[in-house]
């Protein structure tokens, strides 16, 4: 489709606003301004229409910023905010191409209610799914609307250049941002590169062709995705977004082909970045400047799911019945449980953990084989091959099979909710607390949770259901904290119910952010449980918590508030991963949540 361009340009190619001719005379200069002033008004309601039909939302608006803004699209307002200096200064094609690019975003973007929002707001992963997708939408853009591509040209020319220029001798995780950018426009990653950084990029080179396919279809040939909707996990992803509001046929589309960019990357591409990445805490001065050059050079901030913006997902588009009100809270239930509010707020984050745990017991609870054996009930055909040749390994031609291991976990979270933990602490523990819950009933894990400051309270037991009354329990929690840190009388009600529970790997993990008044007497309830082959875990909230790591020598101490969820998360998945194992294998580092 050939889009239009505006006739009041298209003989200067320059953005109206500006002026080619001074005046000595005052009222042909007055009559000029109000003539560059109409002109340049009529431009912007040309982009703005240009923006509503690309986005396929007729409610869109075009605001103009000061000059040296951000391009932006704002999901809760609906509104593309514009550099008030680079419409005045660039040219027209330049300005309809960044508008069209928003545009893109808004019409077939759907990062923020994918991907969690922990990993969006780590810089470093945010730099690469905003490298990835700029490319993904692009490609779009251009197969969609065939006459933008000189437009399309006109910017990615001028902007990748500060990033071809940036120093050859930054690190390998920026050559590799640079190298995506530049094979995908360019046809070959032009910039000096290193061998790791060339070898990586190569490796990942088929996944990054599958995004650049991950694409909706044509609306004459779109069909009704609703059954492949209905079985991917990206329908989870939405399941309280969508209530009572089915999203047209297109709109599923789009959410399926971004759920299969999104797996590219974590796949693929993803896994590959992290081993060039420095450490979090160690950016190095060239990375942090190559990752700032990377993003003023990327002109859009998407407010869909830029990590300083994103919220909760927006109301999806295409359905009618949503007002403006419930786009810009679409997450507020009209009863205001805080538990719903919680899951709404994380079920992105809560479908793809369980996910990825359903596929790992899937994968382990399969028989597996040990080969090389004299003897079995199975020939292994590539041993038979080699045998052909060398006939003296007659005794490693068999497999035997290995009894799968008995994965049977308990899990038991001890909360601490005295007036320490007042405020952020107690409010992302219970989120925290929250993600737990569902995964592990999605999943089918046992969880028992306790809560300790001056009483001991049982809030859930593993064979209890989610209940009304049961969240209503769990909604109290940010409001409960209050009072002292005793941590003895919750541990001895934890050894009484283990007591009984049919499960064999138990795991308790205790959450506080201090010492406990009773430190003596936990101390014995902590060997009591140890004894039992119970693996106990902790987790330090805030400063000055390294004392926690002496009373539980498995833990993570001096954890920011907003830490407490992912952490959790980390925990669960480690756990899992090394049920039965000792204390000391326990996975207690950072893991990506997918």
């Amino acid at each position: 489709m050939k889009l239009p361009i505006s006739r009041s340009t298209r003989h200067r190619g320059v953005a109206p606003g500006g002026s080619s001719a001074h005046s000595d005379d005052s009222g042909s200069s007055r009559s000029a301004s109000k003539s560059s002033a109409a002109a340049r008004s009529m431009f912007v309601e040309e982009l703005e229409q240009l923006a509503r039909l690309t986005a396929f939302r007729p409610e869109l608006r075009l605001v103009v910023g000061e000059s040296g803004s951000d391009w932006s699209f704002d999901w809760r307002s609906g509104t593309i905010s514009v550099d008030g200096g680079r419409l005045a200064s660039e040219s027209a094609d330049f300005n309809r191409g960044l508008v069209l690019h928003e545009s893109a975003h808004a019409a077939i973007t759907r990062l923020h209610a994918i991907v969690p929002l922990e990993t969006l707001k780590d810089r470093r992963l945010f730099a690469l799914l905003n490298v990835v997708e700029d490319c993904r939408i692009e490609t779009w853009m251009q197969i969609r609307f065939p006459g933008c591509q000189p437009w399309v040209r006109n910017y990615n020319n001028r902007l990748f250049r500060p990033i071809m220029a940036a120093d050859s001798e930054r690190p390998p995780a920026a050559q590799f941002l640079g190298g995506i950018l530049t094979r995908w426009w360019f046809g070959t990653a032009t910039e000096p590169m290193g061998a790791e950084a060339r070898q990586a990029l190569d490796s990942v080179w088929p996944a990054i062709e599958r995004v650049l396919k991950a694409l909706p279809p044509k609306l004459d040939a779109l069909g009704d995705p609703s059954a492949t909707y209905a079985r991917s996990p990206v329908a989870r992803c939405y399941a309280a977004v969508d209530a009572g509001h089915s999203p047209v046929a297109f709109e599923k589309a789009v959410r399926l082909a971004q759920y299969e960019m999104w797996s590219a990357v974590h796949q693929a591409i993803l896994p590959a970045y992290l081993q060039l990445l420095p450490p979090k805490n160690d950016l190095g001065k060239s990375f942090t400047l190559y990752l700032s050059t990377l993003l003023e050079a990327q002109q859009h901030r998407d407010g869909s799911w830029n990590p300083r913006t994103a919220s909760t997902p927006s109301s999806p588009v295409y359905n009618r019945p949503f007002s403006y009100e419930r786009r810009q809270d679409p997450l507020k239930p009209e009863d205001h449980d805080p538990y719903l509010q919680s899951w709404r707020r994380q079920h992105a984050a809560i479908e793809l953990l369980a996910e990825r745990l359903l596929r790992w017991f899937e994968v382990h609870r399969r028989t597996s084989f040990r080969h090389g054996c004299p003897s079995g009930i199975r020939l292994n055909l590539r041993a038979a091959m080699r045998f052909e040749a060398d006939p003296r390994l007659y005794d490693k031609l068999w497999s035997r099979p290995l009894i799968p291991k008995r994965i049977d976990p308990h899990f038991s979270v001890v909360i601490d909710r005295s007036g320490s933990m007042m405020g952020e602490r107690i409010e992302q523990t219970f989120h925290g607390t929250v993600l737990l819950c569902e995964v592990c009933r999605r999943v089918g894990l046992p969880l028992n949770v306790y809560t300790f400051g001056s009483r001991v309270e049982r809030l859930l037991l593993h064979d209890e259901p989610l209940s009304p009354d049961v969240r209503a329990k769990l909604a109290s929690l940010p409001a409960s904290a209050r009072g002292g840190t005793n941590l003895t009388e919750a541990l001895e009600m934890v050894v009484a119910d283990l007591g009984e529970s049919p499960f064999r790997d138990r795991f308790v993990i205790v959450l506080s952010d201090g010492e406990p008044d009773d430190e003596g007497s936990a101390r014995q309830q902590i060997a009591r449980l140890a004894a039992d082959a119970v693996v106990l875990l902790g987790l330090g909230l805030g400063p000055g918590t390294v004392r926690l790591q002496e009373l539980l020598p498995v833990s993570r101490v001096n954890l920011a508030a907003e830490d407490v969820p992912a952490a959790l998360a980390t925990l669960l998945l480690g756990a899992i991963r090394t049920s039965g194992a000792a204390p000391h294998n326990v996975d207690g580092g950072n893991v990506i949540l997918a």
